[in-house]
C-alpha cells in the first residue's frame, strides 16, 4: 500500500514538473512572437524606397543597388515588387503620417510633385506654372470666302440707259474670256501682348493683333483679231439703273482691302497640371474691328470721263471670350505639342456704303448707306510645336492658325444687295488661316 502511494506521489510530481516546464516554454514562444512582430513593424515604418524617373543624376547610384542595400534603405526590396506595392493606396496613411490623395499628375511621384488643385502655393513645376511674360507673334494669313469678282470679258457692246439691265450684260451679250477676280493672298500680320502672373496657377493678360491685306486686279478687253470693236471688259459692280452709262470698257482696274484688329483681355487659370502636361481655361472680353474696302475705276464706253465705284464696310463689336489651351511634353525633350481653341461672340454694328461717281464731272451717279446691328461669333483654333529653353525663360512656338468670322456682311454680298435692292438674310462666313510663330520671354 505504501508502495502504491509512493508511485502515485511520484507520478504527480512528474506531472506538475512537466506542466510547469510546458507553461514556461509557451510563454517564451509568445514573447518571441511579440518581439518579432514589433521588430517587423519597426522595419516597415522606417523603410525607404527611392524611385528614379528619367535620366539619373551624375553622382547617384542606380536604383536597384540602392534597393538591395539594407544599410542605406533599411529594407530589402524584391526585384519583382512593383512600385504600386510599396506605396499606400489612396486614402491610406503612409509611414510619414501623410494621407495619400488623388492628383492630377499622371505617372509622377507624389513626393516630387504636389497636386496643384489641392494647394496652389505648393506648385513649383516650371512646365505648367503661370509666369509673368511678354510675347510677340508673327502671323502669315490669308482671307478666304471673301473673293470679289468685279468684271468679265464679254461680247457686250450695248449700253444701259436706265433700262434696268441685268448686272453685267445687256441683252444678247455673252461671256468671252476671263474673269476679273480680286483674290487675297497670304500677307504678314502680328500680335503682341503680355501676361501677369497672379499666383502659380492663374494669370491675367492682354494682347493686340492687326492684319492688313491689299489685292489688285486689272482686266483687259479680249484681243481676238477682227473683233476688237465687238469685245469688251464688262463691269459687274455698276448699278443697273444709272442712266447714260455702259458697263463696258477696254480696261478695268480694281483694288480690295481686308483688315482686322483684335484686342483681348483674359483671365487664365490652370485646369490640370502635371510633370509633362498643362491645361488652362480662359475667360475674358474681346474688341473686334473688321473693315472691307473695294474700288473699281474704268473709262466706260458711253459716259464722259472716268467712273469710280466704291464700297466701304466697317464692323465694330465687343463681346465675351472663352477657351482652352494645352501643352504636352514630347518624351524627355524640350519640345512639346500644344493646342488652343477659343470662341467669342461680338455684338456690334455693320456700317456699309456704296457710291458710284463720275470723277471727271464729280457727278454722283448712285449712293447707298446701310447699317445693321448683329452678333458675330468668332471661332479660333491653333495647333503646333513649342520649344522651351533649359532655363524655362524662353519659349518659341510654330503652328497653324485658323479663325472663322460668322454672320459677317461681305463686299460681294453687299454689292449684289445694292443691285437687286434686296437686303434680306445677308450674312456669310469669312475665314483667316495660315502660319504663326511666337516668341515669349517668361520671368
Amino acid at each position: 500500500m505504501a508502495t502504491g502511494k509512493s508511485i502515485l506521489i511520484g507520478w504527480a510530481a512528474i506531472a506538475i514538473f512537466a506542466l510547469s516546464a510546458f507553461a514556461q516554454e509557451t510563454g517564451s514562444f509568445r514573447r518571441e512572437d511579440v518581439n518579432s512582430r514589433s521588430s517587423t513593424q519597426g522595419a516597415t515604418q522606417s523603410r525607404k524606397v527611392m524611385v528614379w524617373r528619367g535620366d539619373l543624376p551624375p553622382a547617384a547610384p542606380s536604383p536597384r543597388p540602392m534597393a538591395r542595400n539594407d544599410q542605406q534603405t533599411g529594407l530589402v526590396v524584391s526585384e519583382e515588387r512593383s512600385i504600386e506595392e510599396t506605396q499606400p493606396a489612396v486614402g491610406q496613411t503612409n509611414a510619414s503620417g501623410l494621407t495619400m490623395g488623388s492628383s492630377s499628375y499622371l505617372g509622377d511621384s507624389q513626393d516630387d510633385h504636389q497636386a496643384c488643385d489641392c494647394n496652389c502655393e505648393s506648385c513649383c513645376t516650371p512646365f505648367w506654372e503661370h509666369q509673368t511674360s511678354f510675347f510677340a507673334e508673327y502671323l502669315y494669313l490669308r482671307p478666304t470666302g471673301i473673293n470679289m469678282v468685279h468684271a468679265i470679258q464679254s461680247t457686250d457692246t450695248g449700253a444701259s440707259g436706265g433700262t434696268g439691265f441685268t448686272p453685267g450684260f445687256t441683252p444678247g451679250a455673252a461671256p468671252d474670256g476671263g474673269v476679273g477676280v480680286l483674290n487675297p493672298v497670304y500677307v504678314p500680320a502680328y500680335r503682341v501682348g503680355f501676361n501677369k502672373a497672379l499666383d502659380s496657377c492663374s494669370s491675367v493678360g492682354a494682347s493686340w493683333a492687326k492684319f492688313q491685306n491689299h489685292s489688285e486686279n486689272t482686266l483687259l478687253a479680249p484681243t481676238t483679231p477682227g473683233q476688237e470693236n465687238n469685245l469688251n471688259a464688262t463691269s459687274l459692280v455698276l448699278h443697273p439703273n444709272v442712266p447714260n452709262i455702259s458697263p463696258n470698257a477696254q480696261l478695268i482696274d480694281a483694288g480690295y482691302d481686308i483688315d482686322f484688329q483684335l484686342i483681348d483681355i483674359d483671365y487664365r487659370r490652370l485646369l490640370s497640371g502635371g510633370y509633362r502636361h498643362a491645361l488652362n481655361y480662359s475667360v475674358g472680353v474681346r474688341y473686334g474691328n473688321l473693315r472691307q474696302q473695294f474700288q473699281q475705276v474704268a473709262d466706260f464706253a458711253q459716259t464722259l470721263g472716268t467712273t469710280q465705284t466704291n464700297t466701304d464696310i466697317k464692323f465694330n463689336g465687343v463681346g465675351l471670350r472663352t477657351g482652352l489651351d494645352g501643352l504636352h511634353q514630347i518624351g524627355n525633350s524640350r519640345l512639346s505639342c500644344y493646342g488652343k481653341g477659343f470662341i467669342s461672340v461680338l455684338f456690334g454694328e455693320f456700317n456699309s456704303s456704296y457710291t458710284q461717281v463720275n470723277t471727271t464731272t464729280t457727278d454722283v451717279l448712285a449712293v447707298s448707306n446701310w447699317a445693321d446691328v448683329r452678333p458675330v461669333p468668332i471661332l479660333e483654333y491653333e495647333l503646333g510645336l513649342n520649344w522651351i529653353s533649359q532655363s524655362g525663360c524662353w519659349r518659341i512656338s510654330n503652328g497653324y492658325y485658323t479663325a472663322f468670322w460668322f454672320n459677317a456682311i461681305t463686299t460681294p454680298q453687299y454689292v449684289q444687295a445694292i443691285q437687286t435692292s434686296n437686303f434680306v438674310h445677308l450674312g456669310e462666313t469669312v475665314s483667316f488661316n495660315g502660319l504663326v510663330t511666337r516668341l515669349e520671354y517668361r520671368f
